[in-house]
Parts: C-alpha cells; sequence; structure tokens
C-alpha cells in the first residue's frame, strides 16, 4: 500500500515537472530577457570546435494594437539540438513562427532563412542566403505557432556559425510590430 502510494506521487511530481516544461516553451514571460545561448562544442574525433546553435527567444511586447498580425520567430535550431556538424554534412534548420497578434492574413508569409560565420549575424552584406519558405497565412492564426524547417548543407570550412531566420522578410504584411521579424 505504502508503495503504491510512494509511486503515485512520484509520478505526480513528475508529470507536474514535465507539465512546468511544457508550459515554460510554450508560453515565454514577458519578462525574460533575450538570449541566444550558443555552447562551445568541439568534434571528438578532429578536437575543432565546428557548429555552435541557440534559441532565440526574442522581447515580447505586451502593447499590441488590435486589428493587426505580429508575426515573431520563437525559437531556431540545427538538428534538433545538435551542436556539432561535419563539412558539408545535410542539415535541417528547424524554426518556430508565432502569430502575436489579433488578426491573420490572406497572404503568404515569407521565412527567408541564412547563416553567417561567427556567434553572431554578421552584415547583411556577409551573410549567406539559405533560402526562402511560405506559411499560409490564414495557417497562423492569432496566439498560434508554426513549426518549419529548411533543409542545407553545413559549411565546408570548421567554425562557429550563426543561422538567422526572418519571418515576413519581404515586409508584405501590415504587422503591429515590424521589428520583431528576425533576431540579431
Amino acid at each position: 500500500m505504502k508503495v503504491r502510494l510512494i509511486l503515485r506521487l512520484i509520478l505526480i511530481c513528475l508529470a507536474m515537472f514535465y507539465w512546468q516544461i511544457v508550459f515554460a516553451e510554450c508560453y515565454q514571460s514577458p519578462w525574460n530577457a533575450p538570449s541566444i545561448n550558443p555552447s562551445d562544442s568541439e568534434d571528438s574525433e578532429t578536437g575543432e570546435s565546428w557548429y555552435n546553435e541557440g534559441i532565440y527567444n526574442p522581447p515580447v511586447s505586451t502593447a499590441v494594437e488590435s486589428g493587426d498580425p505580429d508575426f515573431v520567430v520563437r525559437e531556431v535550431f540545427t538538428n534538433h539540438h545538435k551542436k556539432v556538424l561535419r563539412p558539408h554534412e545535410d542539415t535541417e534548420i528547424f524554426t518556430r513562427i508565432k502569430n502575436k497578434g489579433d488578426d491573420d492574413t490572406s497572404k503568404d508569409i515569407g521565412l527567408k532563412y541564412w547563416r553567417s560565420k561567427g556567434e553572431h549575424i554578421d552584415s547583411k552584406d556577409d551573410r549567406v542566403n539559405l533560402g526562402t519558405d511560405n506559411i499560409r497565412g490564414e495557417n497562423l492564426l492569432p496566439g498560434e505557432s508554426k513549426w518549419e524547417s529548411k533543409h542545407t548543407e553545413a559549411p565546408g570550412t570548421p567554425g562557429e556559425y550563426n543561422y538567422t531566420v526572418e519571418v515576413d522578410y519581404d515586409d508584405e504584411i501590415d504587422e503591429v510590430h515590424e521589428s520583431n521579424n528576425k533576431f540579431d
């Protein structure tokens, strides 16, 4: 009897812990500071530092005007947080886009992907354009998030790289905030 009670308490605690992780992942507090968390990685075979990735949580604004969408990039990472990639290795860039506004759009929402050398993005002239993608506007309703991914290849030169994703990169859609569509 006591063993069953203890097991139930453990299961309840694990469920509450899991729920807290899921809740924190889906609903960012407006008091969270923006952060990119790169961590150094080494290739165990060669000892070379290679790829770093991070999760970006843009500043959250509580002031939202009604009637317009507001698209933000909530997360960006490679191959489910894989930090070390071999030269020219196939990889996926995953990103979560959220509509924080009060409306959707009938237009397609453009996404653009870049890669730059180093921990931070380079000037626009130094970034490598990895291509574009679209989300159908009616598929991203107010308050909803959508995961997208882009297939690419790791660069041939070892080093630390940064991926950038910008939503509504061509400014085709009127939004509440146009300045929160990408991360730097």
